[in-house]
């Protein structure tokens, strides 16, 4: 008999939103990076939540600075009053390490992100927020941002829902528990992180093979195992 592959593929999000909904206290999983810390970056925080929590999402975001200043602009935060939107508590704060291994996307608007930010794959510029044409304008091309990406997160957890259940999936063969060490390979391809586990089950011709694909720019995992019938 020909061999035949069984393929299982699983999407799984990042653990900050496996929850159908938000906690009451969810943790920032988005940061909005200017060079100040103290505009831009916190009228994309300021909308994002506001539109985010409209929308039933889990997903926060906060804001940090390149070359963070002492306080908020003040015209930023008459202007978003203005809007009717909540001003984000704290002040400008430079982006961490911290900040950087807890986010899953990491935006810079109108500045350069340190070397470490950019080597994580989790960031993206908004290079055309205008500079110099005052509030609206920069009010406006932020939201545009904020909206896509809203857009983004709502479809990648619509994708998640319409997984089909498990007892659907292809049932794995007994033939797929290693009985000798596994050779684990982990590499870098175009900003994804993938591994892959393989193992033959001695002395029969059978074998299994994992694999994990990781996106931390669009926060997903890609999971999935192949088995191998032996030839009879």
């Amino acid at each position: 008999m020909n061999s035949g592959i069984f393929t299982l593929a699983v999407y799984v999000l990042i653990a900050s939103v496996t929850t159908s909904q938000a906690p009451p206290t969810a943790s920032p999983t988005i940061v909005f990076v200017c060079e100040h810390g103290a505009a831009k970056s916190v009228i994309a925080t300021a909308y994002f939540n506001k539109l985010a929590a409209e929308r039933g999402l889990p997903y926060r975001a906060t804001f940090r600075g390149t070359s963070p200043q002492a306080e908020l602009s003040e015209r930023t935060i008459q202007a978003l009053r203005a809007d009717g939107i909540a001003v984000p508590l704290g002040k400008p704060t430079a982006i961490d390490q911290a900040d950087i291994e807890s986010a899953t996307h990491i935006f810079a608007i109108g500045c350069t992100l340190p070397d470490a930010v950019r080597k994580t794959g989790k960031a993206r510029d908004w290079s055309d927020v205008p500079e110099d044409r005052g509030y609206d304008a920069t009010r406006d091309a932020i939201l545009k941002h904020v909206r896509e990406l809203l857009d983004e997160l709502s479809h990648a957890r619509q994708d998640l829902n319409l997984r089909p259940p498990a007892h659907s999936l292809p049932s794995a063969r007994p033939t797929s528990t290693c009985r000798s060490s596994p050779s684990i390979v982990t590499r870098t391809v175009q900003g994804l992180q993938q591994t892959s586990q393989s193992c033959t089950n001695a002395p029969s011709t059978s074998g299994s093979r994992y694999s994990s694909t990781r996106s931390p720019q669009y926060g997903h995992v890609t999971r999935s195992v192949s088995f191998t019938e032996p030839r009879l």
